[in-house]
Parts: C-alpha cells; sequence; structure tokens
C-alpha cells in the first residue's frame, strides 16, 4: 500500500521518521515505510509518495496492502515524528494525505 501526502516545509528535505494516525474507532496506529518518494515545488509546497507502508509497533512491521485501506476512513494524523538529524528549526506541516 502507498500514501500520498502534500504540505510544506521549511527545509527542502524530508525528514519524517514515522507518523501516527488516530483510526475512527480512537486506535492509534504508527506507521513508516521502506521508499519515499518527494518533490518540491517552487513555493514552498512537497509532495511526497510512502512506498510499502506498513505499522510499527516498536518490534515488528506489518505490511499493509489494499485491502487495509477502508482502515484509514475517517482517520486523522495524530503526529508527525521528525528524524533525530533533522535541523533543530526543522518543520513539516502536512496539508492533505490519501491513499
Amino acid at each position: 500500500m502507498n500514501i500520498y501526502f502534500e504540505g510544506i516545509t521549511n527545509y527542502n528535505m524530508i525528514m519524517v521518521n514515522s507518523i501516527t494516525f488516530r483510526l475512527a474507532d480512537g486506535r492509534l496506529i504508527c506507521l513508516d515505510r521502506d521508499e519515499t518518494e518527494f518533490r518540491f515545488n517552487k513555493d514552498g509546497t512537497f509532495a511526497m509518495q510512502w512506498n510499502s507502508v506498513y505499522v510499527w509497533d516498536g518490534n515488528n512491521e506489518i505490511y499493509l496492502t489494499e485491502s487495509d485501506e477502508r482502515l484509514f476512513n475517517g482517520a486523522a494524523i495524530f503526529r508527525i515524528d521528525i528524524e533525530d538529524e533533522a535541523p533543530r528549526d526543522y518543520q513539516l506541516i502536512i496539508k492533505q494525505w490519501n491513499i
């Protein structure tokens, strides 16, 4: 499964470690991926695609498939975890996302 994001950042790099979603039923799930594709636009916005997305529970990778897309109906981003190596003033805001 792939997830697509659009947003803004104050650097010309993507420094996202993982993203936690709150599902419609209230559960929190932490997502990570095998590969990130991105592009930056002249207006400071970015488009990012996560490929081979999986749920990360701290120990295991549980890969999601297209049949898992329904889990994200009514879901919202709860937290964006930035890489430890990111500059102190690094900011990234996701304006929209879809599967």
